[in-house]
């Protein structure tokens, strides 16, 4: 019995040596819940997510959290691309295709995620197993703010991407052509992306570019690049063909300077025209480099007889002053009727134009005459490339330069040819436009005084032209009203 006793004693002290164990325990653990209440209490709520965000990453394996940072850039999660960083993710870590985070946001064209990286001290100039950088993905993806933020923080603007250069040397996979981020822009069709570059500084000439927009069938962007090479090369030489550069721009006597482009390659009456709108865009941009304030553009199908009359006739005259230059240049189909009387009027036809209806679907010349009267603008000067535009020709005059302080109004043109000649393109392009484009780059100041007149650009324009087309066709060139003069005056901006 008590043996029995004992034993159940020894049970009893048993359970209650555990019992006593679990209070001890209990109170310990009320404590440090109370303890850590308190404390809990004081941290604010930012500071309980930080504290809660590095315990996290303490626990990732760092190839879980490269992943995390690579996923959340190239999905453009920019919070948590902070936290990460924030919590010490490696900025230079990449995958097994030696993609960086930074590489991933900017194909995306996350740009506040790549400004992000770029902060916290990601490589710029970071390259994959095939050489192909941030920038090169920006570019082909056409971010241009992406583009902007990379080049401002030291990108190589002209780096090539090969493998050579990426430290992947037994890497025999097929990579892509070595190119630029120009020529990535240039084969992506990325208009504003190539423009973008090259006021960044991308390297002129850039002949691989043009072929690969041209390979794509991108020939805007092809015209961008070719245009900008030229202008880029007049800018180099000096009046005297060397010495150190110069700028071409128009005179500042103008208060601003704004253009209205047409082009029409595709007609709805009419065959098709290979290099109008062609010309027309590489214009437009000729104009933009000249520092002209506002291009308008008109292009195709959308250059109906409507809307060109909109342009000119509203916009435009909505857009000048009196102190303006008004700069209109026209490519496309003409076309010239003979009344009863034997007057001949020459017609530009619109996209939807029929020269057998020419009166009714075109836009006569007495038209324009009529849009110019429209037009508050101090100059007024038409640079017109189609087929029997020499209609338009109203009166030679020579005019005069205008000076400081005086105030003329003149309407001039310069025409692709006489009446009944045809405007002659080779090679795509148009021959009016292509002198008229090299003549406006400085190659028409013909007495070197750093001044190029109206007069001087129809003298070069004609020269050039009658001379390659072996007088085939011979532009012309005048005044219609007034007795001032466009002048573009060669010199510093």
């Amino acid at each position: 019995m008590a043996v029995g006793c004992r034993f159940q004693n020894k049970r009893i002290n048993g359970a209650l040596g555990y019992d006593a164990s679990a209070s001890v325990v209990q109170r310990s653990a009320a404590g440090f819940a109370m303890s850590l209440d308190v404390h809990l209490k004081l941290l604010s709520a930012a500071r309980l997510v930080s504290v809660l965000i590095v315990l996290s990453f303490a626990m990732t394996s760092p190839a879980t959290a490269r992943s995390s940072l690579l996923k959340s850039a190239k999905k453009g999660d920019l919070a948590k691309v902070q936290e990460l960083i924030n919590a010490g993710a490696d900025v230079y870590a990449a995958d097994s295709k030696g993609n960086t985070a930074i590489y991933y946001a900017a194909l995306k064209g996350h740009a506040d995620v790549v400004d992000a990286l770029l902060d916290a001290g990601a490589d710029v100039d970071a390259y994959n197993g095939f050489g192909s950088t941030a920038l090169h993905m920006a570019s082909y993806g056409g971010h241009v703010d992406v583009i902007r933020s990379l080049v401002r923080s030291g990108a190589d603007i002209n780096v090539v991407n090969t493998p050579r250069n990426s430290g992947f040397a037994n890497d025999t996979r097929r990579g892509p052509e070595p190119s630029t981020p120009l020529m990535k822009a240039a084969g992506a069709g990325r208009l504003e992306a190539v423009r973008a570059l090259i006021e960044l500084g991308a390297e002129l000439p850039a002949p691989r570019a043009v072929a690969a927009a041209k390979k794509k069938r991108h020939i805007e962007v092809a015209e961008l690049i070719t245009t900008q090479t030229r202008l880029a090369k007049a800018e180099k030489k000096s009046p005297g063909g060397s010495g150190p550069s110069k700028t071409i721009t128009f005179t500042s006597d103008y208060g601003r300077r704004i253009a209205a482009v047409v082009g029409i390659s595709r007609y709805s009456k009419l065959s098709n025209l290979e290099g109008a709108a062609r010309d027309a865009r590489a214009t437009a941009e000729t104009l933009r480099a000249l520092g002209f304030d506002e291009v308008l553009e008109l292009y195709d199908e959308h250059a109906t007889r409507a809307s060109i009359l909109d342009l000119l006739g509203k916009q435009l005259q909505e857009k000048t002053s009196e102190e303006d230059l008004a700069f209109i240049f026209f490519a496309g189909h003409g076309t010239t009727e003979t009344l009863p009387n034997n007057n001949k009027v020459g017609y530009l036809l619109p996209t939807n134009g029929d020269p057998d209806s020419a009166y009714s679907t075109g836009i006569s010349m007495e038209t324009i005459t009529e849009l110019s009267n429209r037009l508050p603008a101090k100059h007024v000067y038409y640079a017109i490339d189609a087929c029997y535009s020499g209609s338009l020709a109203i009166s030679r005059g020579q005019g005069s330069p205008n000076r400081p302080g005086q105030r003329y109004q003149a309407v001039q043109w310069l025409t692709a040819g006489t009446e009944g000649q045809q405007a002659i393109e080779r090679g795509g392009r148009g021959l009016f436009t292509t002198y008229l484009l090299e003549g406006m780059d400085g190659e028409a100041d013909r007495n070197g005084d750093g001044v190029m007149t109206a007069s001087e650009i129809g003298h070069y324009v004609k020269s050039r032209v009658s001379s390659a087309s072996k007088d085939r066709q011979t532009p012309m060139f005048g005044t219609m009203s007034g007795n001032g003069e466009v002048a573009i005056r060669i010199g510093s901006r």
